[in-house]
């Protein structure tokens, strides 16, 4: 991420999808070349409609709408 989530400490720069079922993902934070943390809290689901996603859902574990975003042409 750039700028990264969090600016307080090292480490929150590079991070990875992590895939589940059903084409959900979680979101895995490397750093130093390794896998430090993986944040269970949410799940990211991507519209993958072709070779590139068009869009994204966040969904918490309740399966609340977190966030959503759209690709911009």
């Amino acid at each position: 991420m750039d700028p990264p989530m969090y600016s307080t400490g090292p480490g929150y720069r590079d991070w990875i999808l992590l895939p589940r079922s059903g084409g959900w993902y979680r979101m895995g934070r490397m750093h130093q070349g390794e896998l430090v943390e993986i944040f269970d809290f949410f799940t990211l689901e991507f519209d993958a409609g072709g070779d590139r996603a068009k869009a994204f859902e966040i969904r918490m574990p309740n399966d609340a709408l977190a966030g959503k975003g759209t690709r911009v042409p």
